[in-house]
Formats: C-alpha cells, sequence, structure tokens
C-alpha cells in the first residue's frame, strides 16, 4: 500500500534504485521561508536551445555553493554565488540529519540549484542530472 505524500508522519519510500525520504515537520514555518528564499537569492532565467529553438528557461534558477562548485547543463555555465546564511543554515540540517549512526555527517553538499516555479506555467522537463561534476550517484 502506498502512503499518501501529504502525511503527517516520517517516511521512506522505497524507489526503483532510489529512496525517498519524507520529513514533513523537517521545517518550521514554511511559508515564512519560501517567501524569505524567494526575496533573498539571486534568480536568473537563462536561455537554452531545445529542439532546435532558443527559449527561456521556463522557471528561475539561482545557483549557490563553496568556490570552485562550477556547474554546467544545456550549455549554460553556472559559477557559484557564495552561500547565504539561510541557504547554509538549511545545508547544516539536512547534512544533520544524514548523519550515520554515530553521529558523524554522511553526506556534506557543495552547492545548491534552487528552482523557483513562480506559477502554473513554470516547469521542468524529464531530464537526468548526469552532468559529470555531479559524479557517479548525485545526491
Amino acid at each position: 500500500m502506498q502512503n499518501s505524500l501529504f502525511s503527517s508522519t516520517d517516511m521512506r519510500l522505497a524507489l526503483p534504485n532510489a529512496d525517498l525520504y519524507y520529513y514533513p515537520a523537517f521545517i518550521d514555518n514554511q511559508a515564512k521561508l519560501f517567501h524569505q528564499l524567494v526575496a533573498e537569492l539571486e534568480w536568473r532565467q537563462d536561455t537554452i536551445d531545445m529542439y532546435g529553438k532558443s527559449m527561456k528557461i521556463p522557471r528561475l534558477n539561482a545557483w549557490y555553493g563553496d568556490g570552485g562548485a562550477d556547474y554546467h547543463y544545456s550549455g549554460i555555465e553556472l559559477k557559484p554565488l557564495p552561500w547565504t546564511p539561510l541557504l547554509s543554515a538549511l545545508k547544516t540540517r539536512v547534512e544533520q540529519l544524514l548523519s550515520n549512526e554515530h553521529g558523524q555527517i554522511a553526506v556534506v553538499f557543495n552547492s545548491v540549484l534552487a528552482n523557483f516555479y513562480r506559477n502554473g506555467h513554470d516547469s521542468v522537463a524529464w531530464h537526468s542530472d548526469d552532468e559529470e561534476e555531479l559524479g557517479l550517484q548525485p545526491v
């Protein structure tokens, strides 16, 4: 039986070749945090070539991270902006959640690609995040 994605309890969903962990109470005051991220991040809208046409990506992006954590996809080159205090705090919370049973940090993130879907017209096409700089098994 499939659990509801609107459950109020933590859950793990086993997927083919992946695991999805859902923590509905992970962030307090989600609406306030959302509005803060929308206001603080330096959003951009790049242009890509799809199916022989040049078009604006149908969403906004913001790339933040450690120096040197450059990212390239679909002909776009992203150099990371420095972590904001809010993004850094979220990064630390996620890393702590993913700590192993001895409390050691098991995953350290060096960057984040934030996507802002402004309305029902913004989207992302089916794709694979398989760029070389992400490594063999990106988290």
